[in-house]
């Protein structure tokens, strides 16, 4: 740290001094400021020590250093005193402490901040915006709602100033209060709002009038920018989907194209890639490739793990310019008005290989803006599309405040798209079904669900490599062994991971923990594993290409997401004959048969998690059966030739009523 830190430490070491108290608060923002990620924990720890001398300015600022390089649990311990102290809690800082308990998977103490938040900052039209704006980022629009509507007198007496205009639009635009919103930003004066504002202010006042002023696209289009479209989406992509027209000149080839955004492989890619390579030898198709949208995220096992039969089209590599695509100038403007530049370009560049590949459909494996952007390119060329995204709703995901606000176009994009003929989405589990109907506003049969499929088979582990790894790493064949395989990030809540293998610990003298994969969350969670005394009994393994071997030394496989559509890792786990708990969340728990093949908590807590983990370690007769019907179960359900079978009658389904819409229309035109 810096000379000025080496003071603070003295002053740690020696006691306050009168030549020291002088220099107190400069030396603590020295010591703040200089944070990094070579700062030793044990620094971090002294640092809150002086919480109560801090500021409120200044503890805020040091739980923001703390959560970026990697001491999430202080920068919540810092938070959680700091909401103690009304007078030193400012808005802002209950704004930083909610997004760093939500990427510590901390949903206990945002319930506790949202509960302390009326307290803190009142009732007044101030607060009330305050806590309103607190409430819409986490997600709880309920309760946004119900403070809005008590600011209503505020608003229509003019006593409100532009930023704070602004906000409420912006909140009232989150709740689908379009109408409410246009009218809160005609109150506001955009020369008058703070810089960071004024172009969100001005922005939003184009956008107010789109939802029933067509007419206004244009002018919207030239001034209002990307959040223009963000904000009034309904009107760019149903004019989109008016503009295309099914072109029966351009007869497809036979093959199926499957999509993905890019070589990673995560459970999305493994679909796609499990998908492709069985359908490259069925000869209902004349050809399967699978195109990757961002090609520079390079993965050399991606290209390995698929079939020599199956070719990968990059689609970021096409070099056509959008001029030389095929489109109607109607159509053409329609979609260059739904989004930002750069997603307009990917659209092109999509419907650039569409049109030379001309395949009977295409699969989109991949999260919401992809398969949004897949689906458009697809309706304007005229190809059936299945949209697959794998999951959950972007509400459900934890995601952002931005992310968030984006919520509405993709909503409202989902809706315009799935009306249309060519376009279907497929779940992987009954809950994201239901989450996607309830966000968009559709009956759940608009979806279909399938499953999605491994090869048991394969998950028969290789035991010298088993015997090898229990032996690298000191575990005897007695030990209750807990394991994880997922990515350290803030969704899979691996701090909530680690908390419940520290109860399990506690219990067990036996228990010892192993964790597959890496993340930015790694090295936090290494440290938090210390924290907790754990990390002697806990290996964290890295990313592994065959985590078949890992899985065999479980007793009890975990997870702790904060949303799953249903999961790839539980699936292989009980396909390996490993117990699973999970928490009543998502997708889940239909991954298992509770209190056969595993446990479903009763909540995401530490303590029910633990409970479940614990019930598997003291019945080894259960645990016997349960390995036995985990893999029993797996075949039934989660079979990748079901799988297989299940997409073929749905492609059948979609191409043969592809064909009856185009004669019909055919047919009225002549």
């Amino acid at each position: 740290m810096s000379p000025e830190s080496n003071k603070f430490s003295r002053l740690i070491t020696d006691g306050t001094s009168s030549e020291l108290k002088l220099e107190f608060s400069r030396i603590l923002a020295a010591c703040i400021a200089s944070i990094n990620s070579s700062t030793p924990r044990s620094d971090l720890v002294r640092l809150t020590i002086y919480l109560d001398i801090l500021s409120g300015e200044q503890a805020n600022r040091l739980a923001v250093q703390m959560r970026k390089y990697g001491a999430q649990d202080l920068a919540c311990e810092v938070y959680e005193q700091l909401i103690k102290r009304p007078s030193m809690a400012e808005a802002a800082h209950l704004l930083e402490a909610l997004v760093t308990f939500k990427r510590a998977g901390q949903s206990d103490k945002i319930a506790d901040l949202l509960k302390a938040s009326e307290k803190l900052l009142g009732n007044s039209v101030s607060g009330r915006i305050a806590r309103a704006q607190l409430h819409s980022s986490a997600n709880d629009f309920a309760t946004t709602r119900d403070l809005l509507e008590g600011l209503e007198a505020a608003e229509r007496d003019g006593s409100l100033d532009s930023d704070s205009y602004v906000r409420l639009a912006d909140m009232a635009l989150k709740i689908g209060a379009v109408d409410r919103a246009a009218w809160l930003m005609s109150k506001c004066n955009p020369d008058n709002t703070k810089k960071s504002l004024s172009r969100n202010a001005t922005i939003a006042n184009i956008s107010g009038s789109l939802g029933t002023n067509p007419e206004s696209l244009a002018q919207a289009y030239e001034k209002g920018g990307y959040h223009a479209r963000v904000y009034a989406p309904e009107v760019f992509f149903d004019r989109a989907i008016a503009a295309a027209e099914p072109k029966p000149d351009a007869a497809p080839t036979g093959g199926v194209l499957f999509l993905v955004n890019s070589f990673a492989v995560g459970g999305s890619e493994r679909n796609a890639i499990s998908m492709a390579n069985a359908l490259s030898a069925n000869d209902k198709f004349s050809w399967v490739k699978i195109a990757v949208v961002d090609s520079n995220v390079a993965n050399p096992v991606f290209k390995d793990l698929l079939r020599s039969t199956v070719e990968i089209v990059a689609v970021d590599q096409k070099s056509e310019s959008a001029e030389a695509i095929s489109l109607p100038p109607a159509l053409r403007s329609a979609i260059e008005s739904i989004t930002p530049t750069a997603s307009s370009a990917v659209i092109m560049k999509m419907i650039a290989v569409f049109q030379k590949l001309k395949p009977e459909i295409v699969h989109a494996y991949a999260a919401d803006v992809r398969s949004i952007q897949t689906a458009m390119a697809c309706v304007a060329c005229g190809i059936p599309v299945i949209m697959n995204p794998g999951g959950f709703t972007p509400l459900g995901r934890g995601r952002g405040e931005e992310y968030q606000v984006n919520m509405r176009w993709m909503r409202a994009a989902y809706h315009s798209l799935l009306k249309h003929h060519l376009v279907h989405m497929m779940n992987p589990s009954l809950a994201a079904s239901a989450e996607y109907a309830r966000w968009i506003g559709v009956p759940e049969d608009c979806f279909s669900v399938n499953y999605y499929g491994i090869d048991v088979d394969a998950f028969r582990p290789d035991l010298a490599r088993v015997k090898d790894l229990r032996s690298k790493h000191g575990l005897s064949e007695s030990d209750f062994v807990v394991g994880g395989v997922f990515r350290f990030e803030e969704v899979k809540r691996p701090l909530l991971w680690l908390e419940t293998a520290a109860l399990v610990a506690e219990s067990r003298k036996d228990a010892r923990f192993v964790l597959v994969g890496d993340g930015e969350l790694l090295p936090a969670c290494k440290e938090y594993a210390k924290r907790l005394g754990i990390h002697e009994r806990t290996i964290f393994a890295g990313r592994q290409l065959e985590p078949v071997n890992w899985y065999a030394l479980l007793s009890a496989y975990l997870q702790t997401s904060a949303s799953e559509g249903l999961g790839n890792v539980m699936i292989e786990a009980a396909a390996s004959g490993v117990p699973v708990v999970v928490p009543p969340i998502g997708g889940m728990p239909e991954t298992l048969v509770h209190g056969r093949t595993g446990w479903i908590a009763l909540d995401d807590k530490p303590a029910s998690l633990a409970r479940a983990v614990l019930s598997i370690a003291e019945d080894l007769s259960w645990r016997e059966q349960a390995s036995d019907l985990a893999r029993m179960f797996v075949r039934a359900r989660f079979d990748i030739g079901q799988m297989v079978a299940n997409s073929i009658r749905m492609f059948e389904m979609l191409t043969s009523k592809a064909k009856v819409v185009v004669f019909h229309q055919n047919n009225r035109a002549e």
